[in-house]
């Protein structure tokens, strides 16, 4: 590890990193305006090294990245056939478009994945559908930490979004007899007369106020 001053005043911090599987030496540089900034940035990079991380994060874009893990990572997964044509829509149709496509990889930081399903939601897209958006990036940048091209997944610093569940609603009094009375004559009607409609706000058991048409259709 090497740290000196140039001409112009700026440091300069190089990190050897050995040779390339072509006999290539490698090194890692950064600068500086102050000589603390480049040792903190050398000693970070060190870091990375001594725990088996990349030293620098991948300059990519995202959308350069998830088109590549669509071509490659995806298809590999164990993951059916149906859930990776949903994750592949998702990701072109929400991951790849600029603002959020254009973001180097390096930088990507939690706060722009919020920022990204706050706009989907904005946007009027379905609970559902934006809880989907965060499965699929999470996923995605795993894999990017995975393959060495950034340190940490942002995306998992990030809370999932929630889905609001609504109470089921039962029938009425009013609306189950209606139901039956229409249902007359259709081959679903005994079945609606047998099976016990879920007990209703007035506390009245289907099964049993039709009792007498349930034993004709046993008989």
């Amino acid at each position: 590890m090497s740290i000196y001053r140039r001409a112009d005043g700026r440091w300069v911090g190089s990190l050897d990193l050995g040779r390339n599987v072509n006999g290539k030496r490698q090194r890692h540089v950064v600068y500086g305006q102050l000589r603390r900034e480049v040792v903190a940035k050398l000693e970070e990079a060190r870091s990375r090294l001594a725990a088996d991380e990349p030293v620098r994060d991948a300059r990519t874009t995202v959308a350069s990245f998830v088109n590549d893990w669509l071509e490659k990572a995806l298809p590999a997964s164990p993951r059916r056939p149906t859930t990776q044509a949903t994750y592949a829509a998702l990701a072109r149709t929400h991951l790849t478009p600029a603002p959020f496509g254009a973001l180097p990889l390096d930088r990507l930081r939690p706060s722009d994945i919020e920022a990204l399903l706050l706009a989907k939601r904005d946007a009027g897209l379905a609970e559902w559908t934006v809880r989907a958006v965060y499965t699929v990036v999470r996923q995605a940048l795993d894999t990017a930490v995975r393959d060495g091209l950034i340190r940490r997944n942002p995306a998992a610093a990030v809370k999932r979004p929630t889905v609001k569940r609504s109470e089921a609603r039962y029938l009425t009094p009013e609306e189950a007899g209606r139901l039956l009375e229409v249902a007359k004559g259709d081959r679903l009607y005994p079945l609606l007369v047998l099976l016990r409609i879920p007990p209703n706000r007035g506390g009245i058991d289907y099964k049993e106020s039709h009792a007498g048409e349930a034993e004709e259709v046993r008989r």
